[in-house]
């Protein structure tokens, strides 16, 4: 049977990995096609897709920064007692995030998806890795 301790761990890590995959998915705005990203982007409400090569450059290399942040969450969840206080910056990064998507996003009227999801994903998800990475201890 499992420890409250080693469950508590193993839920971070899992926070940690899900939270990578939701900043990784970036990386497909950086590999897709343009047609393709022009697509997405149109499908989560964008309703006119610029096609201007800075409007492209820009995008893309906005998608391979918060792909990186998905790197750095996959180095977290390896071992988030180890980097405790990274996991913890880490955790605040994503609640941080989450508000000012929240204000931006009623400031803007932003449709509801996938706006309230990224608000409620990053608040709630930072909040719990901070929860979890101060009631874990290294072995």
């Amino acid at each position: 049977m499992k420890k409250s301790g080693d469950r508590k761990l193993t839920f971070l890590k899992m926070l940690l990995l899900l939270s990578s995959l939701a900043w990784g998915i970036s990386f497909g705005g950086v590999v897709l096609p343009w047609s393709q990203v022009s697509y997405i982007l149109n499908g989560l409400g964008l309703e006119k897709v610029p096609d201007a090569p800075m409007f492209i450059y820009w995008f893309k290399m906005t998608a391979g920064a918060l792909g990186f942040i998905g790197v750095i969450f996959i180095f977290l969840a390896i071992n988030p007692i180890k980097y405790k206080l990274f996991t913890l910056i880490a955790g605040c990064f994503m609640m941080i995030e989450g508000f000012i998507i929240l204000i931006y996003g009623l400031l803007l009227k932003l449709p509801p998806i996938p706006f309230y999801f990224d608000v409620i994903f990053c608040v709630l998800n930072g909040l719990l890795i901070i929860i979890l990475v101060s009631r874990c201890h290294a072995k």
